[in-house]
């Protein structure tokens, strides 16, 4: 019966000592989830900022570690602090940092609810948790580098392994005591940038027209250009558009030119205007004034200039804004046998720029009666590139 005693209290006795083992038995460490590192340059050598995201089955519960260990080649500034790290979580995972996150405030050491984080090595950096705890199935996210922003700029930064990962392999691992572990591979590439050239030619189109319309249209008409005035009396003045049915001048540039392009003219008379061919001492002179029956005189101005990008503009003397299509008592330019600009681009390049010229004409009561009075203009588009 003894023996039976004794037998019962052994088996007992054991059965408490199992079940004190399996009440003791340490919990196993889970695995981070969606976890990744984006990085700012994946060259070997460089420097680099790092944005670590990943999830915690666990939580992170006050005073806990999280350390940060990238391989043995990598290397993280020595003068690197909490000032050149963010720390931030959401209680609802979202795949991003910031985006409804809160941010962690950061010391080199843990104080209350502030937190600490330091370089422990040229490889670790320890974040280590204040007494805020973070719930299980928490987002974390850790920004080193110049991507730290919350309170001040980063400066420091990691720089890569010194050979690539097709060498060995590239990692940066998390661990501590907040419960949870992983691994996070990284690419690391001989050169991470491709070098992209390309060349542009410079351009430049300058086109004339002519047209009896009151405005110029993008129809071409056939050279050779011509502007007949018809028949001058001392009461009718002659002026481009369709009242007269004189043709305008038109003029269209487009150019890529930096410094711009200017269009100038050249009368083959200058001064002396319109000239007879058969007796070339009788003029219509050309002068800078306000066109009036009775009073000769000959010349140009500009009724309008558009574009589609950049700036086309007259230039004086043959700006003045009274100037328009049937209009006798225009203000007009007084032309020479030098090149005068009438057109410039404000020295930017220029896209369909278009411009319409009116021609003027009136005669006084001795002007001389000829069927042939006649000048060229030459005009000339510059670019400067």
């Amino acid at each position: 019966m003894n023996k039976f005693h004794s037998f019962i209290a052994k088996v007992t006795m054991l059965s408490l000592v199992v079940g004190l083992v399996v009440v003791v038995s340490p919990a196993q460490a889970a695995t981070i989830t969606s976890a990744k590192d984006t990085m700012s340059r994946v060259q070997i050598s460089t420097l680099s900022n790092h944005e670590i995201l990943f999830t915690s089955p666990t939580g992170v519960a006050s005073g806990a570690t999280i350390i940060v260990t990238f391989n043995t080649d990598f290397s993280v500034a020595a003068s690197l602090d909490f000032e050149d790290i963010d720390v931030s979580h959401d209680s609802t995972p979202d795949g991003v940092c910031n985006t409804g996150d809160t941010e962690v405030v950061l010391a080199a050491a843990p104080s209350g609810a502030t937190a600490g984080v330091v370089r422990t090595s040229g490889t670790v950096i320890t974040f280590t948790n204040g007494t805020t705890v973070l719930a299980a199935g928490s987002e974390l996210c850790f920004e080193i580098g110049t991507n730290a922003t919350s309170v001040v700029t980063g400066v420091e930064q990691v720089t890569n392994a010194t050979t690539d990962s097709s060498a060995s392999s590239k990692t940066v691992a998390l661990s501590g005591t907040f419960g949870d572990s992983g691994t996070i591979a990284l690419g690391i590439v001989d050169d991470d940038t491709v070098a992209i050239s390309a060349s542009v030619t410079s351009s430049l189109t300058f086109d004339l027209d002519t047209t009896a319309s009151n405005t110029c249209s993008t129809t071409e008409s056939a050279a050779a250009y011509s502007v007949a005035l018809g028949t001058i009396t001392t009461t009718d003045t002659r002026v481009s558009g369709a009242t007269d049915s004189v043709n305008h001048i038109c003029v269209d540039l487009d150019t890529n030119a930096s410094g711009g392009a200017v269009i100038t003219v050249v009368s083959a008379n200058g001064s002396s205007g319109l000239v007879s061919t058969s007796v070339p001492g009788d003029t219509i002179p050309s002068a800078s004034a306000t066109m009036a029956d009775g009073t000769a005189n000959y010349g140009i101005c500009v009724v309008s200039e558009t574009s589609s990008a950049g700036t086309f503009d007259d230039v004086s003397p043959f700006d003045n804004a009274s100037c328009a299509a049937n209009t006798e008592t225009n203000v007009v330019g007084g032309l020479t046998t030098s090149a005068q600009t009438i057109l410039d681009t404000n020295t930017d390049p220029i896209a369909t720029g278009r411009a319409q010229i009116a021609v003027n004409a009136a005669i006084s009561a001795i002007t001389p009666a000829h069927s042939d009075y006649a000048d060229t203009l030459t005009f000339i588009a510059t670019g400067t590139f």
